[in-house]
């Protein structure tokens, strides 16, 4: 080695890394990574460099030269890659055939042998070229450079050695580091790239975002107002870039008239006040002609004297928010004036089991006021401890579970204990979160009340059922029967299992079935909704069995019939006994037609023929009087009570002036005034206790009873007014045809006053009698009421006479 290769080669690799550092200032736009088309001029840039480098090269003998044409393309095949490398190969290994010499084919030799290294070691692994260190790059170098000085023995061997005895120790002191610097200078330049790329890509991002976010940014230069809108400034109220001056005048003439005043006054307050920067919303007119919601945000710059010289701000469009905040109002609003008018009682909990909102009817039920429930717990606000404890368990519970809750309790409130139904309900946030918990608790005392009630109802009406002495049947439409209660199963001699399995057309005698199933049609018609027919039953044996039908049908909540409740009571000595009477009245008629028939053959004389009407009369009479004693009997009324409401309601109708011919029918009525009873069953006639609900109701039948059997008998009809009628009332709330007023026949008004006289001053089994001052007061309380009130006034002149 000697000082002069040492110095060539330096200045050699000196001129190599200055020209590369000169491109890499200048060349701003160069790219290492360009790709297709763009990297020809590259390469032809690479090469240029290249023959550039040889034209200075050192020499260290005619043909056989040094330029550090292997340090550049190295790290062009490292850093640029395959084409690019491959014309700057070219270009060198044409030049250097040009340039001849012993150590032309050495030298094509170093320059396809670097390139192709640069070339393998790009590709070697994947390598990161940003991530490249020196110590890699030195190692790069070496091993070109190893390779360079191996490929002198490409020239004869004497001269090989020659060379190599005097430039191996420089190539391989400086041709490394030169290839280290150059790499590390194309490192950095990838790194600028590299930045320079995500600045832009950052600055694309920012636009886009401003541009989707509608930012708009604007300037105003304090001392000479001169004011920049942005493209987006103006976009933000419809208009494009050159349709709007940057002119303070064009942002002030478009804020809301309600809005301008406030805002200017704002800005010129942050100015005086020296804030560094400030925060407003208001209203801009947009080119359409509606007004968009913006928000302001502003700073001040200042210099270095602390003068403030230039305003920096930006406006975004937050009208869709304010539509949003005004939807959350409204809704709210709606909200709070449902919870404000509702009789439940409305609570909103934090996750501290605290108040957060409670509506006046949870207020007065629990005797507080908003200053002393809310932001406190149960417990804090004075609540039952126990209650409170389990209350915030529930709470906890839904916050937790996201899920609701519900809980049954009684509770003492201000009001009195009720019963409560508490349900709890999550309210979340944005984020899908419990935020809240609703709770809502609605009074169920009535409503346990009547489930009660229609419990008890239930058992009362199941034990009705199993021990009534009617026999009672349900049915469906159809009229296959559903159950049957002991009375009508013993009645008719079937198990339960076997009247199931039978309908009404089963057991329903032949003349009697048609206006039974046209019960059943008017239910499925809507057009009745009870009935009550007389009819014949078969029982089991084939006997025929009477009896009187009350059917009911029952509805569901829509008015849509279900099933039928029939009350089946057996009436058979009762028809027996009807059938009798007519036969008898029949006989006597037909005993006083015989008589008349004599009479009108024998001539009789007028006298001898008022004399046999009367003996006929009053065997007529004698036979009522019979009946009426049965009556009594049976019913067990104090003996002589037919005797006593016959002669004081004969006293009473001549004081009310009823002509002396209706009289005969007034006594004829009054002693069969409960002929009708002979259809209620003894169970019921002769309890000796009060009558429940249910028994009332076949008590009151007993009037139509009497029609219809007084009814179909002539003679009798005249006295149908008392039997039909004396359990009206003056106000209309009697039975059977709630009749009122003077619409009720004057025997009845009469009859009914007497009976009830005559009844509370007998003694009965379940009270004894009253003292005569009692019912007067009674009679006259029920004046106007119960009882005709110029009757009531007569008979108490009557008594007191």
């Amino acid at each position: 080695m000697n000082e002069a290769s040492l110095v060539g080669l330096v200045n050699n690799t000196a001129l190599l890394l200055a020209i590369a550092l000169l491109f890499d200032l200048v060349a701003g736009r160069w790219k290492i990574g360009q790709t297709g088309l763009k990297q020809i001029p590259v390469g032809i840039f690479i090469g240029a460099v290249g023959i550039a480098l040889m034209l200075t090269p050192w020499e260290f003998v005619p043909g056989i030269i040094f330029d550090t044409r292997s340090i550049l393309l190295s790290i062009s095949g490292l850093f640029f890659g395959l084409i690019p490398t491959l014309i700057a190969m070219a270009m060198t290994a044409a030049f250097r055939i040009y340039q001849g010499g012993a150590a032309t084919l050495t030298g094509v030799g170093v320059i396809l042998a670097t390139g192709t290294i640069g070339l393998l070691w790009r590709h070697r692994g994947k390598i990161q070229l940003l991530n490249l260190s020196w110590s890699q790059l030195y190692l790069f170098g070496l091993i070109n450079h190893v390779v360079m000085l191996l490929l002198m023995f490409l020239l004869p061997m004497q001269t090989a050695l020659q060379v190599l005895r005097q430039i191996t120790l420089p190539v391989i002191l400086i041709y490394p580091i030169g290839t280290m610097l150059l790499g590390i200078l194309m490192v950095n330049h990838l790194k600028r790239e590299q930045n320079n790329l995500l600045l832009k890509e950052n600055e694309e991002r920012l636009r886009l975002a401003v541009k989707g976010a509608r930012i708009g940014f604007f300037s105003r230069d304090m001392k000479t107002d001169q004011v920049v809108l942005s493209p987006e400034w103006k976009t933000q109220i419809g208009y494009t870039d050159n349709e709007i001056k940057n002119d303070k005048a064009e942002w002030e003439k478009r804020i809301h008239p309600e809005d301008k005043e406030k805002t200017l006054q704002q800005i010129e307050q942050f100015y005086d006040q020296r804030q560094t920067g400030y925060e407003m919303e208001y209203r801009l007119l947009h080119k359409n002609g509606s007004y968009i919601w913006v928000l302001e945000r502003g700073f001040f710059e200042t210099n270095e004297k602390g003068e403030v010289t230039k305003l920096l701000g930006c406006n975004i469009d937050i009208t869709n928010q304010k539509i949003i905040e005004e939807s959350i109002l409204s809704s709210e609003r709606r909200f709070r004036s449902l919870a404000e008018s509702s009789l439940d009682y409305i609570m909103l909990y934090d996750k501290d089991n605290r108040h957060v909102y409670m509506n006046p009817a949870a207020l007065k039920v629990s005797g507080l006021t908003s200053e002393e429930v809310i932001g406190k717990s149960h417990i804090e606000a004075g609540y039952d401890p126990e209650l409170s404890e389990q209350w915030e368990k529930d709470i906890q519970k839904v916050f937790l579970s996201g899920e609701d809750s519900q809980w049954l309790f009684t509770w003492e409130s201000a009001e009195g204990s009720m019963d409560l139904d508490w349900r709890l309900s999550p309210v979340f946030d944005a984020n899908g979160e419990v935020e809240l918990v609703l709770g809502i608790s609605r009074d169920i005392t009535e409503i346990k009340k009547t489930e009660d009630a229609l419990r008890k109802s239930e058992a009362k009406f199941r034990q009705i059922f199993e021990t009534a002495g009617i026999g009672i049947s349900l049915a469906n439409l159809k009229g296959e029967f559903l159950s049957g209660n002991p009375a009508v199963l013993t009645m008719l001699g079937y198990t339960l299992d076997e009247y199931k399995q039978l309908s009404v057309k089963d057991i329903t005698y032949p003349d009697d079935l048609e206006k039974n199933l046209a019960i059943y049609e008017a239910y499925l018609s809507g057009s009745q909704k009870s009935f009550t027919i007389e009819k014949r039953n078969f029982k089991k044996n084939g006997e025929i069995v009477w009896g009187q039908l009350t059917s009911t049908v029952v509805l569901d909540g829509n008015g849509k019939p279900l099933f039928t409740i029939g009350m089946f009571e057996d009436i058979t000595k009762r028809k027996q006994d009807q059938m009798a009477l007519k036969h008898l009245l029949a006989t006597a008629d037909q005993s006083r037609l015989a008589l008349l028939s004599v009479v009108e053959d024998q001539k009789f004389t007028q006298d001898a023929l008022t004399k046999l009407t009367k003996e006929l009369m009053v065997a007529y009479d004698s036979t009522l009087k019979g009946w009426s004693n049965a009556l009594e009997l049976r019913e067990r009324e104090t003996a002589g009570h037919s005797k006593r409401v016959v002669n004081l309601t004969l006293e009473l109708a001549k004081r009310l002036n009823i002509p002396s011919d209706h009289l005969i029918h007034v006594e004829r009525g009054a002693l069969l005034h409960d002929i009708g009873k002979m259809g209620i069953p003894d169970s019921i006639l002769s309890k000796p206790g009060p009558l429940t609900e249910e028994e009332w109701v076949v008590m009151r039948l007993h009037p139509t009873y009497a029609y219809r059997l007084l009814s179909e008998i002539e003679y009798l009809k005249p006295a149908l007014d008392i039997p039909y009628s004396h359990h009206e009332r003056w106000d209309g709330s009697g039975y059977p045809q709630g009749l009122s007023g003077e619409n009720i026949p004057l025997a009845a008004r009469i009859f009914s006053v007497i009976d009830v006289w005559d009844a509370l001053s007998s003694d009965r089994p379940y009270r004894p009698a009253w003292e005569n001052r009692e019912i007067i007061n009674y009679l006259k309380t029920q004046s106007g009421k119960q009882f005709d009130p110029q009757v009531v006034e007569e008979f108490l002149k009557l008594i007191e006479s």
